[in-house]
């Protein structure tokens, strides 16, 4: 378990050990507080936006219901004709922000994009999330230079894992390549997906 997790479960047991964290959690409020001051008062300089920003957010991360509670906003917004666009902080990349994200040209690493770590041996059910820390691994005997790897680092685990029977009795995910090509290594999933997967992990 990472440090991140234990800290987190230390935190949310509201027992000794997160009294015993309540001292960082004062010099972190400290630094908020401190940071919104800088903000008013103009000495950290705040961009004007020529549209309406909704921000949703929390302390936690992974896990809260941010994902499902953008894509419900945006297709209301569509939904009454507003054009609604979604822009994420893109943890763990590496490219310079703001990014307009292509799926074509664009790896996770670059973008600090997630993934769903799913036991394809034993159990197969989708157990937790992981981040892409290094990208565009090659492999020595491939001489055509067409495979390559990643290696990932946990992230957080799910409240509860999603089982593949789960996954193929939710109609919402009859698309879903885990489902069509269940034999593959990696497969794609898309914002709405990763949303459905979140709330099946929280039930």
């Amino acid at each position: 378990m990472s440090p991140e997790s234990v800290l987190r479960r230390a935190w949310a047991s509201r027992g000794p050990a997160a009294w015993a964290l309540a001292p960082l959690a004062a010099v972190f409020a400290a630094a908020v507080a401190l940071r919104r001051v800088l903000y008013r008062t103009g000495i950290l300089a705040a961009q004007r936006l020529p549209v309406p920003v909704v921000v949703v957010g929390n302390i936690a991360v992974g896990g809260t219901g941010k994902t499902p509670t953008v894509i419900a906003l945006a297709e209301r917004l569509r939904a009454r004709g507003v054009a609604a666009h979604a822009v994420t902080r893109g943890y763990g990349g590496t490219q310079a922000a703001p990014l307009r994200v292509r799926e074509l040209k664009h790896r996770a690493a670059q973008v600090g994009d997630e993934a769903f770590f799913y036991h394809s041996r034993e159990g197969l059910e989708i157990v937790g999330i992981c981040t892409v820390s290094v990208a565009g691994i090659t492999d020595p005997t491939d001489e055509s230079g067409k495979w390559a790897a990643v290696k990932i680092k946990p992230k957080a685990k799910l409240a509860q894992p999603v089982t593949l029977v789960a996954i193929k009795a939710e109609p919402r995910l009859s698309e879903m390549q885990l489902i069509k090509q269940s034999r593959l290594s990696v497969c794609g999933i898309s914002p709405a997906e990763w949303a459905i997967i979140g709330e099946m992990a929280q039930d």
